[in-house]
């Protein structure tokens, strides 16, 4: 892994602009510094809300309303509450839990309505590895607000997510 960072500055006479790295100040080309300026970098993240290793989750618990689902599997068992169910069918519903993809980033903070509609909790088989909460939060007609460890940044379909939950 390597880091590289540029400071941009100002634009010398000739148009191009002044850059400076570890190695010193240098003049780079106009449209090649704007093509960076103009680069959104949700064009390049995994729109998935989270990914989470099954085989570093002891328990998942979900919470929809007030009924909550528990996921466990251990020694070839998989089971969903006391239900023994089919090791497909268990892989299939975990992979579910991460299909709901983000949409879009949250531009208003003051439109996320409090009720949550959705939480589900990775509890973590490795105390080096934390446990991971996400809950939903009604945002608008469309979208719905996703919280993750407690940070909100994106918004999910909101038929997307009643489809996971039905």
């Amino acid at each position: 892994d390597c880091d590289v960072w540029y400071r941009i500055g100002n634009q010398a006479e000739d148009g191009r602009y002044y850059v400076e790295t570890e190695d010193g100040i240098w003049l780079a080309d106009r449209d090649s510094i704007e093509a960076i300026m103009t680069v959104d970098p949700y064009d390049y993240i995994l729109r998935i809300v989270n990914v989470v290793s099954i085989e570093t989750v002891s328990e998942v618990e979900v919470w929809i309303e007030d009924e909550i689902y528990r996921m466990t599997h251990q020694g070839g068992k998989f089971m969903v509450n006391e239900a023994i169910i089919d090791e497909k069918d268990y892989y299939k519903l975990y992979s579910d839990l991460m299909s709901i993809f983000i949409e879009a980033e949250i531009e208003d903070m003051e439109k996320i309505k409090e009720d949550t509609l959705m939480t589900v909790i990775y509890h973590r088989n490795d105390d080096t590895a934390p446990d991971i909460v996400q809950r939903y939060y009604e945002y608008d007609e469309n979208m719905v607000a996703v919280e993750v460890n407690g940070t909100r940044f994106f918004l999910v379909d909101k038929l997307a997510l009643q489809s996971l939950i039905e």
